[in-house]
């Protein structure tokens, strides 16, 4: 998993001296197991759902998998559809 290499932590601590804000597209926690750990490396998460797409229950479980894996879920960022904006 590329978020368990000693160069993820590092290119973490790198920019976090560099920069005030980092995003990290970690992808559908359901299908990527790897992303406890980086929950785990990172200060807070955000779920990003699609309107019109993402189930409601999908949404709620991913919530619910991202605070026991100790993710610090900060909010929920609902994005357009392509083509529906």
């Amino acid at each position: 998993n590329w978020n368990t290499r000693p160069q993820f932590s590092r290119l973490l601590s790198q920019a976090a001296r560099d920069f005030d804000l980092i995003l990290i597209h970690g992808g559908n926690i359901a299908a990527n197991p790897g992303l406890a750990s980086a929950l785990a490396a990172v200060d807070q998460t955000l779920l990003v759902v699609k309107a019109g797409k993402t189930p409601q229950r999908a949404a709620s479980q991913a919530l619910e998998n991202m605070a026991r894996l100790g993710g610090d879920v900060s909010g929920v960022l609902m994005v357009e559809r392509a083509g529906h904006v």
